[in-house]
């Protein structure tokens, strides 16, 4: 039954870790999408920090944002591509009002990103996710070997 255990956890494992590189994937697709979207001028409505974890306390930033394409409004919180990258004393970087540059799809103006060409979360998932397949991987072979 103990092997059993150890098998079910190390495939949740290994799932996991797949499922984080596969949206790393997806985010380095979106970075080469996005390369060639137009700009406009935004402003920031508001910036605030979801706490995503308790000891230690770590945050989220999210931002959320305004823009006009073609007379239309738009509001989005996308601030990069891939997955949020929590800190642990994270600084303010927007305030209410602040003008910023907005990236947006041509095709569906209501997509729109902040930093299109931001990789270190990217990087941060495509790391992680490997990390838990190799763990998950490396103590399943051993748990094998073992018995």
């Amino acid at each position: 039954m103990e092997s059993f255990l150890k098998k079910i956890f190390l495939s949740i494992f290994f799932i996991l870790g797949s499922g984080v590189v596969i949206i790393s994937l997806w985010g380095l697709l979106e970075i080469q999408l996005a390369s060639d979207w137009p700009e406009v001028r935004g402003t920031v409505d508001k910036e605030s920090f979801v706490n995503v974890s308790g000891n230690p306390p770590t945050s989220a930033r999210i931002v959320k944002y305004k823009y006009i394409v073609s007379e239309n409004e738009y509001t989005n919180s996308r601030e990069y591509f891939g997955i949020k990258v929590a800190c642990n004393k994270c600084s303010s970087l927007y305030s209410p009002g602040q003008k910023v540059k907005v990236y947006y799809n041509q095709n569906d103006p209501s997509d729109s990103v902040l930093k299109p060409n931001e990789h270190r979360a990217i990087w941060f998932g495509m790391f992680t996710g490997i990390v838990f397949m190799l763990f998950s991987y490396i103590a399943y072979r051993y748990d094998r070997k073992k018995a």
